[in-house]
């Protein structure tokens, strides 16, 4: 490899390093474990300043065929004490659905078409005091 060729190569790779994010590139993005849980939202293993809420905050996933049921075992006291609703998620972070509870109505359960989805899913689900959580559920 002549000199020419050598600092250029030199120099690219350095700057590739010099980018933020440039080396995390090709690893892939996974909500449980970024930098946004524990602190955005929460999930199972970082609760956060809710710890003691996870078991009934966290969303909980049952396939039936086609289709998948995710509940959140959170009692619904009117407007005092909710969830507010749930959202799921592909692989890619990309909103695939939602539903929105109405209290003293609702229970916090939403069903989602899964026919031709593969991979992760996460689903979120949001309360009114103790804010939004994230689990995950493998196709």
């Amino acid at each position: 490899m002549d000199r020419r060729r050598f600092f250029e190569t030199s120099l690219l790779g350095g700057a590739a390093l010099m980018v933020p994010g440039a080396a995390q590139a090709a690893k892939p993005f996974d909500p449980l474990t970024s930098p946004l849980a524990g602190s955005v939202y929460y999930t199972k293993k970082r609760p956060g300043r809710w710890s003691r809420y996870s078991a009934s905050h966290l969303p909980v996933f049952e396939r039936k065929g086609n289709a998948l049921h995710v509940k959140t075992p959170h009692h619904m006291r009117g407007y005092a004490h909710y969830i507010v609703k749930h959202m799921l998620f592909d692989q890619n972070f990309r909103m695939i659905g939602e539903k929105t509870f109405e209290p003293g109505k609702d229970w916090p359960i939403s069903l989602y078409d899964v026919t031709s989805m593969k991979g992760p899913l996460y689903a979120m689900s949001v309360c009114n005091l103790h804010d939004s959580w994230l689990a995950g559920f493998r196709l």
